[in-house]
């Protein structure tokens, strides 16, 4: 797999986090993207690959068992220049100040999805072989001249369902056009943000800067001067000048920024914080949402003069589910790909899966499918991908499916995973977004933490995907998204298990200890359940 950006192959970075499982499960994915990654569990490793791997990105966690984050990037900026993003929690906003103040270029704030770690480390490469300029023997990074315009079809080369032709027939329709802001709308894993970097790629504005603010990620403290910059210091609207600026998650928009993102869609004027004077937009703008503006409004998420202003134009993005045939051609396309980076053959796709390719609800979409199809293109044996190899339900009358054991507790995890990301993507404060759950603060902390060890919502997804097809139809009975006035998250969690366990004493004709097995935990636990 290669990375969005042709000249971050074999970009250098040295990762920095002491949570190994979080550590290695992002080199992972930042290596399939073609980066060469360094990973280090301290600071004072860190320090040491500093020197020798000589990173053009650092990803640094600020907290680290043997020294301070910050005392780690003073030494290695006074060493030599680098690109620094430091990774922080979400209440420690004055620490990333105080870390942009000593020479970081960004920071992120956890838990981290890994496609916002690869956005930034493209967005500090990019900044670096723009602005860097290079002192007397360092490396110089020459960027190519940019490639002929692609037409939308080459870019995205996505299946030919009519509903899909649809939005590029749509967006073919608006390049070029000059419209006060593009939003794509549509489901988690939809492919949102390809579209938009399509967008960019295909547009008068292509050689300019693609900037991106994932909104939800981002400390309210911060946002305003993230966003519009402040005295001395440009924000993303600046820096997007004579390209694009993409605000991700609308909904997760502060309320106190919401009139002057309106009046600058409006206007196409600006101001910096603290400052008077206005400022032109000199960018295009574009807004992803996962969930329609008009619903945003009614759950009073999003003013509706703002909303009104962005309902110049929108662009809907249907789920795979309703794609027909296209889950098919979307799985070919990636199995091939993933097979010429691993320098194998295409495996073709066994008739097993074409059918339940086109049948399955795909709840994350097109990014689930492509992880599916990696996953099983990297472990197959040579022979075609079946249902099974993707870890779709064959069904209960087919080779015994509801008989696949599963470990329980992991998959219910996984299941509380994805309610914590949405209630804190809507909710203002943790507080609030533990009254969603129905659950105490400290409680949601627990959560936040053992959420960000196991490797965050994306990890979630990709675990419930994993799930055998018996317990994806007993899944598929809860909300799929978090209702507007919240769930009893621990009676949910309940009741999911006592009907798994249930289900599994069924299969076994009441065998508690063959049940046992099946759903991953003692006998003993079995039955204390069931009290």
């Amino acid at each position: 797999m290669s990375s969005s950006l042709p000249e971050l192959e074999g970009l250098r970075v040295l990762i920095v986090e002491d949570e190994a499982p979080f550590r290695r499960f992002a080199g992972s994915y930042l290596a399939e993207h073609g980066l060469a990654v360094a990973q280090a569990g301290s600071g004072q490793e860190a320090l040491e690959l500093y020197e020798t791997h000589r990173p053009e990105v650092v990803l640094l966690d600020l907290e680290l068992p043997d020294l301070h984050g910050i005392e780690v990037l003073q030494r290695m900026t006074a060493a030599r220049p680098s690109r620094v993003v430091v990774l922080t929690s979400h209440s420690d906003a004055a620490t990333a100040v105080r870390a942009l103040k000593a020479g970081a270029s960004d920071y992120l704030t956890k838990p981290i999805h890994l496609d916002a770690l690869l956005r930034a480390v493209e967005q500090v490469a990019a900044q670096k072989l723009e602005l860097h300029q290079p002192e007397e023997g360092t490396r110089v990074v020459a960027r190519p001249a940019p490639p002929e315009r692609p037409t939308i079809q080459d870019e995205l080369l996505w299946g030919e369902d009519p509903s899909w032709l649809r939005v590029l027939e749509c967006l073919e329709r608006v390049v070029g056009a000059e419209v006060a802001a593009l939003v794509i709308q549509g489901e988690s894993g939809t492919g949102k943000s390809s579209l938009a970097r399509t967008y960019h790629a295909v547009g008068n504005r292509s050689a300019g800067p693609f900037v991106v603010v994932d909104c939800p990620s981002v400390p309210e403290a911060l946002f305003e001067a993230e966003l519009f910059g402040h005295p001395g210091s440009p924000g993303a609207v600046e820096r997007a000048g004579g390209g694009t600026l993409l605000l991700e998650e609308l909904g997760d928009l502060p309320a106190s920024l919401q009139p002057a993102l309106a009046k600058m869609v409006e206007t196409r004027r600006y101001r910096r914080a603290g400052e008077l004077e206005d400022l032109p937009l000199e960018a295009s703008l574009v807004v992803t949402t996962s969930r329609p503006l008009a619903t945003l409004v009614s759950e009073g998420r999003l003013r509706r003069d703002l909303s009104e202003r962005l309902q110049e134009l929108v662009i809907e993005l249907p789920p795979l589910r309703s794609r027909g045939q296209d889950a098919v051609k979307l799985a070919s396309r990636f199995a091939a790909r993933v097979a010429q980076g691993a320098g194998r053959a295409a495996p073709e796709l066994a008739e097993c899966a074409r059918e339940r390719l086109v049948g399955y609800d795909f709840p994350g979409n097109v990014r689930e499918l492509r992880q599916r199809v990696q996953r099983a293109v990297l472990f197959a044996d040579g022979g075609p991908l079946t249902a099974t190899a993707l870890g779709l339900p064959t069904g209960e009358g087919e080779g015994g499916d509801l008989l696949q054991p599963v470990e329980l507790e992991r998959v219910l995890n996984a299941v509380e995973a994805i309610y914590v990301e949405q209630a804190q993507s809507r909710a203002s404060s943790q507080r609030e977004a533990a009254r969603l759950l129905g659950i105490d603060r400290f409680a949601l902390a627990r959560r936040r933490t053992r959420i960000a060890r196991e490797g965050g919502a994306e990890s979630a997804v990709e675990i419930l995907g994993e799930a055998p097809g018996w317990l994806i139809k007993l899944l598929r009975q809860r909300p799929r998204e978090l209702p507007v006035d919240g769930l009893d998250l621990l009676e949910l969690r309940r009741q999911l298990e006592r009907q798994a366990i249930e289900r599994a004493l069924a299969a076994t004709k009441g065998n508690r200890a063959r049940a046992a097995t099946l759903v991953g935990m003692s006998r003993t636990s079995l039955g204390r359940r069931l009290e």
